[in-house]
């Protein structure tokens, strides 16, 4: 659920979003964004899309944060943080989402072959 909106916000706000980590209590996304995307207001859209479709969906309550943590990493360190994202249901065993089996269309596009 949370791909299929969050994908295409980012992409309307000069974005990509390269892999997504979820457990119950907090996401995390790598995302490469073009100089001039506005994120806070790309952010900002985010949350209030994928509220509406968990409350409509009747998937389960979500609750954002007032803030968020915004980091640059280095291309170098891509796959190490795609990595850590991939990891966090092992991270925080106790917030895991059943059903959740990751981030299937970055894991797919960072296949070799």
């Amino acid at each position: 659920m949370l791909c299929r909106v969050l994908r295409p916000m980012a992409q309307e706000n000069r974005a990509e979003v390269l892999e997504i980590g979820v457990v119950s209590t907090h996401l995390h996304l790598l995302v490469r964004a073009q100089p001039l995307a506005d994120l806070p207001k790309m952010i900002g859209r985010m949350k209030g899309a994928t509220s509406r479709v968990a409350k409509r969906d009747m998937i389960a309550p979500l609750s954002w944060a007032d803030g968020y943590d915004l980091e640059t990493v280095s291309p170098a360190d891509e796959m190490k943080i795609r990595h850590y994202l991939r990891a966090q249901p092992f991270r925080h065993p106790a917030e895991a989402i059943e059903g959740w089996e990751g981030d299937l269309f970055a894991m797919s596009e960072t296949k070799p072959g």
